[in-house]
């Protein structure tokens, strides 16, 4: 019987843990969205926000990411944090250069704005802390998540990384998001191997449609 009771509480407990960090996840998400906006999105009618979000480009293949080599300085709830990206446009601490291939052995982490660290300087982030403590191991650890990344962009990223630019990744670990259910089902599609926004593959049909009337 108390075994029985034990086991009960803790699962209870445990779908509670879940439960808040669901909650906290889906919170921070839409609050950052509010607040940010969304700077990954690049159209006509947006040229002033791309000029204060230059850092953040559109990818053909992927759909968006990080430029290469740069340092900005951003704000985030009344707090300012570094966005440092080395060569290849991962986050990082430098504008340093990634060689495609790496002599001790190397990870990749992808994933959404919570990957990328948004809010906190690289050294803060989760991927930075691994970072640094896997470093002492001589294992290399590079950062790929951008916001507002999903599984379609994962693929494709991954996919360019190690088909074009020939990156040497030993293990790629993918931190899935409870948003990325709704960026796949809404915000992206697959066409001809490159990911595109769904609302502009419904402005292309609108204006297929429109031109064969």
């Amino acid at each position: 019987m108390h075994d029985a009771v034990m086991r009960r509480n803790v699962a209870l407990m445990i779908l509670m843990v879940v439960g808040f960090m669901l909650c906290a996840d889906i919170l921070c998400g839409v609050a950052f969205r509010m607040i940010e906006g969304y700077p990954w999105v690049y159209k006509s009618n947006s040229v002033e926000r791309n000029k204060r979000s230059s850092i953040r480009i559109s990818s053909p293949i992927y759909h968006h990411d990080l430029a290469s080599k740069r340092v900005d300085l951003h704000q985030f709830w009344g707090k300012e944090y570094a966005l440092i990206t080395n060569s290849l446009g991962f986050r990082d601490r430098s504008t340093r250069d990634i060689q495609s291939q790496s002599e001790f052995h190397r990870i990749v982490m992808i994933g959404d704005s919570f990957t990328e660290g948004v809010g906190v300087n690289y050294e803060d982030s989760f991927v930075g802390i691994i970072d640094r403590a896997l470093s002492l191991r001589h294992i290399e650890v590079l950062n790929a998540g951008v916001c507002s990344y999903s599984p379609l962009i994962y693929w494709k990223k991954i996919e360019y990384l190690i088909r074009v630019k020939h990156l040497q990744i030993d293990e790629a670990v993918v931190f899935i998001d409870i948003s990325d259910i709704q960026d796949e089902a809404k915000e992206y599609r697959l066409i001809d191997g490159r990911v595109t926004n769904a609302a502009d593959k419904l402005m292309m049909a609108n204006s297929n449609n429109s031109g064969r009337g």
